[in-house]
């Protein structure tokens, strides 16, 4: 029987091959030979015996007269099969295989002969239907009949030579066994010899029904009534092709490129009599200005790279954990190889693509560590993991690749908590060098800092874009109502809310502001590099699309308070440049930031998750680590070094899929309440909780760091102020603790969720090196007033409450009188106390219109003190109580 349709679906994967040429044995007989019945090259019979001959034409062993493609088609698991397929199977048979016929020629006869290679010699293979079984047929019958001896009979007849034996025609029996055997008919299954894994030849012989003179005849009277196209035509054609399993997948995820974030790179130069110099990280604002670049973004110096950063000095680590986890892939034999690229991260992330980074003794570039990468990886590609501005270093990597026709070198791109579309941080940065003090400012100063970064194209690469804008609500730049911004308002209006505006703000021509002279004021940026950058994120970063062969994942960090702004505010202080003789007050302005939960301190999530096309995206609560895991609090620069991110990256490289905790598909909306404590002037700021954690400036090994006790609390500095920010549910005492001449403004910002709504700004005329303030916050934005210590003696001086108001005792010789004159005395023993009180007294009056007098008052005073420190030593008054008459004599003094 000749072919027919199988309805047993097997999967396959049908494949283009390279197929080398099948007839390629020498000229010299014999070159093989052919197993096949008798007659074979005309119309055989299957059951021919079978014979073998020598193959008499080596280069066409099966008469093919036509190499153009067969009229009739092979088909696997419903997949045409054409000559040179390779076709995968995933098991060492099948029989889901069927020739279909093209009859278009009604005069041309169709067989198909299948032969399969053994070397050089060629077997017959049959393809007829294979005769159905007792098991076939009892199936059928158990589909047609429900009664079981029905079932039985009915298999025994149409299994026999004459299923109607011994039947009367027409009756209900001999109807019943009719339609069974119409029933099977239709619906018993083809079952076909199945195939085994091989190459194989499939022979279609075409040939003339009738002879020429009678054919030719009829064609004319069937093209006159039905016109046909006569597509067959006498010949033999061939289909060879091979059957295999899938090949097995090679053990082993790709090796992996490993792009740091910005800052996260050693930098060095060569030093004096040719040692070497490490400038960053920096032992020293004087290394931080070796960092320097011209206003056209070059370097002032001969800069080079060797490695990235695994830890911080007193700042914990950066990529310590994460590079041995990757190690330790490695040696587990699960990757063969990992790259950490170092890269002088000063520059733009398309100037390291294409021009490469420096290094001691040569120039690297990523594309090249690909390659390498890639010709011993287990996959033959790359996967790479790009953190913070990695991410977009990567984008201008794979740009590259694709723009030389290697793009498919790599499989997988992570975005790890990339900035995408930009930060508001990095405006901040720019502008008021934001979050690059270290140590106080001894190892890194924000000044320095500010001056170096003016001309860095990296710093500019990470400028919010317009895309960013319009993805948000929030504004990047807001203007307060006051005399200090009334010239940006009238420029800018009330925010900031497009590219254009950000970036004329930026610059700060448009608005006529001077160059900035103080870290507060704001900064003119470099014009050149702000459009490069902005252009770049516009033209390729921002819209960038991932190579149909890369698959790209998102890894977003969330929960924690993180910069999403600045709102420029009014203050009038009291400001001493030169010491208490040259204080004068001023107004002025002073960035404030605006404070999101949706991020990871650096950068907000909805630029990590800025890719536009397919991808897999993975949220890290940051704020659950912290709060559960107080030890392991993890955040943007350190967040490789999470055990959870770690575990995903290997699930990502490795292909599979466990639960991780702290990771997830969704992101996690954190609506916490919490405080924004803000002190703005030459003072420092620390928080106590109750019990005994602390938020603020601490002394380590000789340096200065943060201290962030109190879970969920935050402390950073922005220029001159500093800022602390703690859960709103919890009490705390709150210390101010003077630094220099001046006065100070104390502020509250209540934080709900994304609303931030200024609650308090209350001032502090004078202050001095002496002066603390103590402050109690009840929950929910309760405030105590605030207690002042004017000269470092722990006795309040003045009393203000949280609106400003001075509620300060006033404390005149009657106070002292009426306190003298309550205690538990003898007459005689309160007569000389009185007598010295009214003595000072009328010396007090008498010193309006004669100051030498106050000598003499003090003086008076001071003898009063002494008389009653004799008397507390003789138990006639207590402790409490002379400490209590003392601070009264000293607010007369």
């Amino acid at each position: 029987m000749r072919l027919c349709l199988v309805t047993t679906l097997t999967t396959l994967v049908l494949t283009a091959f390279s197929f080398v040429p099948i007839f390629s044995h020498a000229q010299t007989l014999p070159c093989g030979t052919i197993t096949a019945p008798a007659n074979w090259q005309n119309n055989f019979d299957p059951s021919d015996p079978l014979e073998t001959n020598p193959i008499t034409d080596c280069q066409n062993p099966f008469g093919v007269t036509d190499a153009g493609p067969s009229p009739d088609t092979l088909f696997i698991a419903a997949n045409q099969v054409f000559d040179t397929n390779v076709i995968e199977i995933p098991t060492v048979t099948t029989s889901d295989y069927n020739v279909r016929y093209d009859y278009s020629n009604r005069f041309i006869s169709h067989q198909a002969i299948l032969f399969k290679h053994a070397d050089a010699n060629y077997q017959y293979v049959s393809i007829e239907q294979l005769p159905p079984t007792e098991e076939d047929y009892r199936l059928l019958a158990t589909e047609f009949f429900t009664d079981p001896n029905d079932i039985d009979d009915a298999v025994q007849r149409i299994m026999s030579d004459d299923p109607w034996a011994g039947l009367e025609y027409g009756s209900a029996a001999f109807t019943k066994i009719d339609n069974f055997d119409r029933f099977v008919r239709i619906n018993l299954p083809t079952k076909l010899p199945p195939l085994n894994l091989g190459t194989y030849t499939l022979v279609f012989k075409l040939g003339e029904l009738f002879p020429t003179w009678h054919q030719t005849l009829l064609k004319k009277f069937a093209q006159f009534f039905v016109p046909v196209a006569y597509a067959a035509s006498p010949g033999t054609y061939k289909i060879t092709f091979t059957l295999k399993n899938p090949t097995p997948e090679l053990t082993g995820a790709s090796s992996v490129l490993f792009l740091p974030g910005i800052q996260a790179s050693l930098l060095y130069k060569v030093g004096l009599a040719g040692t070497e110099d490490q400038i960053w990280t920096p032992d020293g604002n004087q290394d931080v200005r070796q960092l320097a670049m011209n206003s056209v973004g070059v370097s002032q110096n001969q800069v080079y790279t060797k490695g990235i950063m695994t830890d911080i000095p007193l700042g914990g680590t950066v990529y310590d954990s994460f590079a041995r986890s990757m190690v330790n892939l490695v040696q587990d034999k699960l990757i063969k190889g990992w790259t950490p690229f170092a890269y002088d991260w000063r520059y733009g992330v398309d100037d390291v693509a294409n021009n490469g980074t420096k290094y001691q003794n040569e120039t690297r570039k990523a594309i090249d560590e690909i390659q390498y990468l890639a010709s011993s990886s287990f996959t033959g590609k790359v996967t790479i993991i790009g953190h913070s501005n990695g991410g977009l270093l990567a984008k201008a990597i794979i740009k590259k690749l694709s723009d030389e026709g290697k793009a498919n070198l790599v499989d997988k791109v992570v975005f790890l908590a990339s900035p995408q579309l930009g930060t508001p941080k990095a405006i901040g940065t720019i502008l008021h060098g934001y979050d690059q003090e270290k140590l106080g400012g001894w190892i890194i100063d924000d000044v320095d800092s500010r001056d170096v970064i003016q001309n860095m194209p990296g710093a500019y690469g990470l400028i919010p874009t317009q895309r960013y804008i319009n993805s948000t609500a929030d504004k990047i730049i807001k203007f307060e109502n006051s005399s200090s911004t009334q010239q940006l308002r009238s420029t800018y209006g009330d925010n900031i809310d497009s590219e254009d505006e950000l970036k004329r703000f930026m610059i700060g021509t448009s608005d006529g502001r001077l160059q900035a002279t103080t870290i507060d004021e704001i900064l003119r940026s470099n014009e050149l590099l702000l459009t490069q950058q902005l252009g770049l994120h516009n033209t390729l970063l921002d819209n960038w699309v991932a190579p149909s062969s890369t698959k790209v994942i998102e890894i977003i960090g969330t929960g924690l308070d993180t910069v999403s702004g600045f709102e420029y505010r009014g203050f009038t202080e009291r400001i001493c440049t030169l010491g208490v003789f040259s204080c004068q007050i001023k107004e002025f302005y002073k960035p404030i930031p605006l404070i999101s939960t949706k991020g990871d301190k650096t950068v907000i999530s909805l630029s990590a998750e800025g890719y536009t096309g397919t991808k897999e995206q993975y949220f890290i609560d940051l704020k659950k680590i912290e709060d559960i895991k107080i030890n392991e609090a993890v955040e943007h620069y350190n967040i490789s070094e999470n055990p959870s991110i770690q575990k995903l990256i290997k699930n990502i490289l490795l292909a599979t899929s466990t639960d991780i905790e702290f990771i997830s598909k969704g992101t996690t909306n954190t609506n916490n309440n919490r405080v924004l404590l803000g002190v703005h002037s030459p003072a420092e700021i620390e928080v106590i909780a109750t019990n005994g954690k602390r938020v603020g400036k601490k002394v380590v090994s000789g340096g200065i760091t943060k201290e962030e006790g109190i879970v969920g609390s935050s402390y950073f500095e922005i220029g001159t102020s500093k800022y602390i920010i703690v859960p709103a549910d919890t009490k705390y005492n709150i210390h101010l603790l003077g630094t220099a001449e001046g006065g100070l403004t104390f502020s509250v910002d209540k934080l709900s969720g994304a609303a931030q709504v200024p609650e308090i700004a209350v001032q502090v005329a004078t202050i001095t090196a002496s002066t603390s303030i103590k402050i109690n916050y009840e929950s929910n934005n309760v405030l105590s007033n605030l207690e002042i210590d004017t000269n470092g003696d722990s006795v309040t001086d003045i009393l203000l409450t949280p609106q400003g108001v001075d509620i300060t005792p006033k404390i005149t010789y009657k106070t002292l009188r009426d306190k003298i004159n309550s205690l538990s005395l003898s007459a005689i023993r309160k007569l000389p106390l009185l007598a010295l009180v009214t003595a000072a007294d009328i010396l007090d009056k008498k010193s309006v219109t004669n100051p030498q007098l106050i000598s003499a008052e003090r003086f008076t005073l001071n003898q009063l003190e002494a008389l009653l420190s004799t008397y507390q030593k003789k138990g006639w008054i207590s402790q409490s109580t002379l400490d209590d008459l003392k601070f009264v004599i000293n607010k007369l003094k």
